[in-house]
C-alpha cells in the first residue's frame, strides 16, 4: 500500500511539474509540428468531425449528469456514483488552480499560422479538463472490471488524440491531466469514507 500511495503522489507530483515547464519554458513550440500532423493526418481521413463531437465526452455536464443519474438510479446501492461526485469536484479544482498557476495558451491562439482551429476554448490550455474527468471517471466505474479498463483505456486515449486534433490542446496538457486524473480516482476507490455504501455498479 505504501507503494501504491508513493507512486500516485509522484504522478500527481509530475504533472505540477509538467505544468511549471509548460509555462515557463517554450517546451510547447517543439510540440506543434506533431500537432500539426495529427491535423494533417485527421483532415486526410475525413474524421477531424469525428473527433470534434468526440470531444464532448469530456463535458462537465456530461460527466455530472452521468454522476447524478447514477445515484439515481442506484440509489439504494450509490458507492460508485459518490466516488465519482467526489472525484469529479476535487478534478475541477485541481484543472482551474493549474489553470489559474500555470496559464498556457492554446495551440490555436499561441501558433494560430500553423495550428488551425477547429473548436475554441477560452480557458488556459493547460491541463485538459476534458482528458482529467475522463481518465479518472471511466477508471472508478470501470473498477476491477479488466475488460472495461481496456476499453476504457483507449476511449481515454482517443479522447486525448481528439483533443490535439481539433487544435485546443498540446500534448503535455493531455498528459498532464491523465498524470494526476487516473492517482487521484484510485485513491477516491480506496477510501473507507464510502464502505458502508453497498455497490450495484461493476467492481
Amino acid at each position: 500500500m505504501r507503494g501504491k500511495t508513493v507512486l500516485r503522489c509522484s504522478l500527481i507530483a509530475l504533472s505540477i511539474v509538467l505544468g511549471a515547464v509548460a509555462h515557463f519554458t517554450s517546451l510547447v513550440s517543439y510540440e506543434v509540428p506533431y500537432i500539426v500532423v495529427v491535423q494533417h493526418a485527421a483532415v486526410q481521413a475525413n474524421v477531424m468531425w469525428f473527433f470534434v463531437l468526440y470531444s464532448h465526452i469530456g463535458d462537465t455536464i456530461v460527466w455530472v449528469g452521468l454522476a447524478l443519474l447514477l445515484l439515481a438510479l442506484y440509489s439504494s446501492r450509490p458507492r460508485k456514483a459518490l466516488k465519482l461526485l467526489l472525484f469529479l469536484a476535487i478534478i475541477s479544482g485541481i484543472v482551474t488552480t493549474l489553470r489559474l498557476v500555470f496559464p498556457v495558451q492554446r495551440p490555436y491562439a499561441e501558433f494560430p499560422s500553423q495550428v488551425q482551429a477547429f473548436s475554441t476554448e477560452s480557458a488556459p490550455s493547460y491541463p485538459s479538463g476534458h482528458v482529467a474527468p475522463v481518465a479518472g471517471g471511466l477508471y472508478i466505474i470501470a473498477g476491477n472490471a479488466r475488460r472495461l479498463q481496456i476499453v476504457f483505456t483507449a476511449m481515454v486515449i482517443l479522447l486525448a488524440v481528439s483533443r490535439i486534433a481539433v487544435g485546443v490542446h498540446y500534448f503535455t496538457d493531455v498528459i498532464g491531466s491523465a498524470l494526476f486524473s487516473y492517482p487521484i480516482a484510485a485513491i477516491i476507490n480506496d477510501l473507507k469514507l464510502f464502505e458502508r455504501f453497498k455497490d450495484q455498479l461493476p467492481k
